[in-house]
């Protein structure tokens, strides 16, 4: 017996944590596919993007109804706080605006209809400053449906970033660990107390390290080389799947059959933590919306269908222990939606989601009972593993009102050196 769940990124109404970055009330199942798009790309995870940069903003009503929703910010500190700025400190106009750009779900089995915020808009034409944000939608009786936190950035720091196989010999052949040598273009005033450096993993806010203070200072560089604060388990190569073509299967989709939508199974997955690790190329987590036309110019945000994707991992039951189908398609969030149940019959996990069509990244993990931890990421860790790294670079200088995001840049766990 399968356990049927749909995915919308959900979380507890009213308990907002900071690991959490996108989070939905529990009686609003009917927001879904909620993401930022910078450049035609799609932002996975936690979305960075440049100071004074236009982007947009992307959901869908599974309703299929046209509700009005209206949009606000909030600005935070490095430690996802509530600051107490004024709107006017942080905001180039103001928000709270009726988001008036939507499109009715085009021949599609389930109906919906997708919402578009464009930012700078008329009203709010941009950002004052760098920091970690949140936009909060709102509905007609000014519910919460929907919150999702988003960091803007000022590139004014020179970040050389190293990725190397730890030191420890205990997570020799499991972890990776960062070095970090920064310069910024302002001259830091007492670093130790105003700068702080966050890395992160796959734009997975839940994994964050936060670097309180730099372990050399040689002129306005700092330097960061601590073995244990620095260090991230591995992880493997995530699975993935492409459903983008409904009815032709893929080498990962074992069959497809339509009922009242489309319903893809995927092959069973085994657990992959005793193998040998494999180089796979993925998209570090993520996932795209995109579909298969052989029409040019066909929108994927009101064409694509959504399709129940079957999951099925072959292990025997945890106990005390909940199974998660986890990635970036749900902001590495665990909860009911995304726990599966056992089959004592298939032996296996078994579980199924609503998803857009698309490119998905997923791997599998074990949590506690409260879905609160992760126990085992059933993948496995391999030092070999290619992750993508986040640098922020946060600096209060003593003159300023808030933090500032001064440093931002990526790097890349290829080739891992000793």
């Amino acid at each position: 017996m399968q356990i049927v769940f749909l995915f919308i990124l959900i979380c507890n109404y009213g308990i907002i944590q900071a690991q959490n970055n996108t989070q939905i009330p529990e009686d609003d199942k009917h927001i879904a596919t909620f993401y930022f798009e910078y450049e035609n790309k799609n932002l996975n995870g936690i979305p960075m993007l440049p100071l004074n940069s236009p982007f947009k903003i992307h959901f869908d009503e599974l309703t299929g109804e046209e509700s009005y929703y209206y949009y606000q910010i909030k600005h935070y500190d490095k430690n996802w706080q509530e600051t107490l700025l004024s709107k006017n400190q942080f905001l180039i106009g103001n928000d709270n605006h009726l988001i008036n750009d939507n499109t009715a779900s085009n021949n599609t089995l389930q109906t919906f209809t997708h919402y578009t915020i464009n930012i700078p808009n008329t009203f709010h034409r941009g950002f004052k400053r760098s920091g970690n944000y949140s936009i909060d939608i709102y509905n007609d009786w000014e519910e919460l449906v929907v919150s999702k936190k988003f960091i803007i950035y000022e590139a004014e720091s020179s970040i050389k970033i190293k990725t190397k196989r730890t030191r420890d010999l205990k997570f020799i052949d499991t972890h990776q660990r960062i070095e970090l040598e920064i310069t910024p273009e302002e001259i830091i005033i007492n670093p130790k107390e105003n700068l702080h450096v966050i890395i992160l993993q796959n734009n997975n806010l839940k994994t964050a390290k936060h670097l309180q203070k730099p372990q050399f200072v040689i002129g306005n560089t700092f330097v960061y080389n601590k073995e244990k604060e620095m260090s991230f388990a591995g992880g493997n190569e995530y699975l993935n799947f492409d459903n983008k073509d409904l009815r032709t299967g893929t080498t990962n989709i074992a069959k497809t059959q339509l009922k009242e939508i489309f319903h893809h199974y995927l092959f069973a997955h085994q657990k992959r933590k005793f193998l040998t690790y494999t180089y796979n190329p993925d998209i570090n987590g993520g996932f795209l919306i995109n579909q298969y036309n052989r029409y040019k110019n066909i929108d994927s945000n009101s064409n694509a269908e959504y399709v129940w994707v079957h999951f099925k991992l072959m292990t025997n039951k945890y106990e005390d222990q909940n199974v998660h189908v986890y990635g970036g398609f749900n902001n590495y969030n665990l909860n009911k939606t995304t726990q599966l149940k056992y089959n004592y019959k298939e032996q296996a996990y078994m579980g199924k989601l609503l998803l857009k069509q698309g490119f998905y990244n997923f791997n599998y993990v074990s949590s506690n009972v409260e879905n609160t931890k992760i126990i085992e990421n059933l993948s496995g860790n391999f030092f070999q593993t290619e992750n993508e790294y986040t640098i922020l670079v946060y600096y209060k200088s003593p003159d300023d009102i808030a933090e500032r995001i001064i440093g931002w840049s990526k790097g890349y766990s290829i080739n891992v050196s000793r």
